[in-house]
C-alpha cells in the first residue's frame, strides 16, 4: 500500500512499492545478518569504515550533513574528534540563542515548581520545552558528539517524562546528566542515583528503614552497571536497597525536587553484599549508598559491559573483542573518564578494528528525523518542534516517552519491522505538512544547486549521505526524475522524499 502522501508517479517511474515491496517491509538479503522483517537490507551499501572522516560524519553526529563533513575533512578526523571531545571550548552561542525561548531548561528546581506548577497550574509546558530543547540541540548545536553521547546516557541511565512532578524533575535530571556526561562514570552514576527524577521514578522515595524498596537497587545493578544476572545475588539487591534507605527528595521551597537524605529513615546497621564482596560498616549514613554505587561503577564487569555498549552505540552492533579490550584499557587508565573513553571508542585505530566485523546499523527514528532536518535545514521558528514530536510519536520514538527503565532499544529487531511511518515523515517534510516546520522554496533551490535534471540522483546521494547511498537506490531515484513529464522543484522535492525512503538511507 502506498503512503497517503506518496509522490506523484507515472506508469514508468519507480515507486516505493517497487523499491521496498507492497507490504512496506523489505526482504532479507542473503548474508546481510538483518532480521527477516527489517525494512532495509544491508546488501549493496558501501562501507564508510575505509573513510574515517565520512564515518565520523555519520556516527559521531546526530545526523549527517554536508557542512559537517566539510569541516571534518578540512580539519582532519583526529582534530575534529579532539574538538568535539571538548565541547566547553566550542562557541555554540547561535544554538544557545535559539534555546532562549525555552526558559524552563535553565531554571532551578524551586523556580520550575513556582513558575510552572504553582503559578501556571501544570507541568506539561516544562515537558514540552525539554523535548523542544532536545531537538533544537540535536539539529543546530555545533557540539554534535556531545549530543550523541547525551542520547546514549539518556538510554543507559533512563528516566522518562511522566505526568506530574516527574515531568519537572526530568528537566533537572537532564541538566545533571549533561553536566557529568564527559566526567568519570562513577560520578555520573552517583549523580543519577541522587537525582530526584531517578529516586521518584524507581520508587526509592518509598525505601525506608524496616520496609526497603528494591527497585532502584536492582536497576542500578542490572541496567546501570553490571548487567542482568552478573556477579550479584538477590542478597546483594536486598543489602543495596538497605544502603539506599532514606535517599529521598526535598519537598519545600528552593529544596523542592532536590536530593534529600532522611537520616531517621535510613538503616544504619552493617551491610554485606556477598556477590560484590563488599562489607559496609554500621553508622555510614548517606555514604552507604555512595559506596555501593562507586563499587558498582569500578567493577571490571561493569567496565567491560559499558565499553561494549559504547562501541555498539557509536560504531557497530557487534564489536570485536579486540576493540572492547582497547576501550577497557583506556577506561582503566583514566579512571573511567568518559571524555577519554569516548576518544578511544571513536579513534581511527578502534574503528579500523571494527571494520571487518561491521555491517551498517539501522537508524532509529530519531536519527532519521534529525538527519533529514539537518540535511534539508527545515526549521521551526518556535524551537518547540511540536509537529516533529508528533511525527516521532508516530515513528515510535517520542522523546522521553519510553516507560520501562531500560531506555529506547538500539537493536535491529526493535526498529526493523516497518518503513511506512518513515516514508510518511519524508513526504510530510517535503510538502510542508508538519506543524510549524518549513522547507522553503529558497532552501529547495539551494539543495538542488542547479545541477541539472540528469544529476539529481547523484546530488541527493551527496546531500543526504555523502555518497553512501547504494548505487541501485541512486539509479531508482534518478529514474523517477527522468520519468516525470516535466522537471521542476516539485519533482525535486518528491525525489528528495523518495531518496530519504530508500533502503540504504535508513542505515549508517
Amino acid at each position: 500500500m502506498q503512503p497517503q502522501s506518496a509522490p506523484r508517479t507515472t506508469a514508468q517511474s519507480p515507486t516505493r512499492r517497487d523499491l521496498l515491496g507492497a507490504s512496506g517491509t523489505a526482504t532479507q538479503q542473503s548474508g546481510t545478518g538483518t532480521s527477516p522483517n527489517a525494512p532495509v537490507a544491508a546488501g549493496g551499501l558501501p562501507s564508510s569504515y575505509g573513510d574515517y572522516e565520512l564515518f565520523l560524519a555519520h556516527h559521531a553526529t546526530q545526523g549527517f550533513s554536508t557542512s559537517e563533513l566539510a569541516r571534518i575533512r578540512g580539519m582532519g578526523g583526529e582534530a575534529w574528534l579532539h574538538e568535539q571531545l571538548h565541547p566547553e571550548l566550542i562557541d555554540d552561542s547561535a544554538c544557545d540563542a535559539q534555546l532562549a525561548g525555552l526558559p524552563s531548561i535553565h531554571m532551578t528546581s524551586g523556580q520550575l515548581f513556582l513558575s510552572y506548577v504553582i503559578q501556571q497550574g501544570g507541568d506539561n509546558a516544562v515537558a514540552r520545552e525539554l523535548r523542544g530543547a532536545l531537538i533544537t540541540r540535536a539539529v543546530h548545536s555545533k557540539r554534535q558528539l556531545f549530543e550523541r553521547l547525551v542520547e546514549f546516557i539518556d538510554d543507559l541511565l533512563h528516566v522518562p517524562q511522566m505526568n506530574g512532578a516527574l515531568n519537572v524533575l526530568r528537566t533537572l535530571y537532564d541538566r545533571a546528566m549533561r553536566n557529568g556526561a564527559l566526567g568519570r562514570y562513577e560520578d555520573l552514576l552517583l549523580a543519577s542515583g541522587k537525582g530526584a527524577a531517578m529516586l521518584t521514578y524507581l520508587n526509592n522515595i518509598e525505601n525506608v528503614l524496616g520496609a526497603p524498596n528494591e527497585n532502584y537497587a536492582r536497576e542500578a545493578m542490572e541496567l546501570h552497571s553490571l548487567g542482568v544476572g552478573v556477579i550479584y545475588t538477590e542478597t546483594d539487591v536486598r543489602e543495596a536497597a538497605r544502603a539506599f534507605t532514606g535517599w529521598s527528595v526535598g519537598e519545600l521551597g528552593q529544596q523542592m525536587g532536590t536530593f534529600r537524605f532522611q537520616a531517621d529513615l535510613h538503616d544504619n546497621n552493617a551491610k554485606f553484599l556477598p556477590g560484590l564482596g563488599l562489607t559496609i560498616p554500621a553508622g555510614g549514613g548517606v555514604t552507604d549508598g555512595e559506596v555501593v554505587l562507586r563499587t558498582l561503577a569500578q567493577r571490571p564487569e561493569t567496565i567491560a559491559r559499558l565499553a561494549r555498549r559504547l562501541l555498539s552505540w557509536f560504531v557497530t552492533y557487534e564489536p570485536p573483542q579486540s576493540a572492547v579490550e582497547r576501550v577497557v584499557a583506556r577506561w582503566n587508565a583514566t579512571g573511567g573518564e568518559l571524555r577519554e573513553v569516548l576518544g578511544e571508542v571513536l579513534s581511527r585505530t578502534t574503528v579500523s578494528l571494527c571494520a571487518p566485523w561491521s555491517l551498517p546499523k539501522l537508524k532509529r527514528p530519531f536519527q532519521v528525523v534529525i538527519g533529514l532536518l539537518r540535511q534539508t535545514r527545515a526549521s521551526d521558528p518556535s524551537n518547540e518542534y511540536r509537529g516533529v514530536v508528533r511525527s516521532l510519536a508516530a515513528l515510535g520514538q517520542r522523546p522521553f516517552s519510553w516507560l520501562p527503565p531500560n531506555g529506547f532499544p538500539d537493536t535491529e529487531a526493535a526498529w526493523g519491522t516497518t518503513v511506512l511511518p518513515r516514508w510518511q515523515f519524508a513526504d510530510d517534510l517535503v510538502r510542508n505538512g508538519i506543524q510549524a516546520l518549513q522547507l522553503s522554496s529558497e532552501h529547495v533551490l539551494e539543495l538542488y544547486g542547479n545541477v541539472g535534471r540528469a544529476n539529481v540522483g547523484a546530488r541527493l546521494d551527496k546531500l543526504l549521505a555523502g555518497g553512501r547511498l547504494a548505487a541501485e537506490d541512486v539509479v531508482d531515484v534518478q529514474a523517477y526524475v527522468d520519468a516525470a513529464p516535466l522537471f521542476d522543484m516539485q519533482v525535486f522535492r518528491e525525489a528528495l522524499a523518495l531518496a530519504a525512503s530508500c533502503p540504504s538511507y535508513q542505515r549508517y
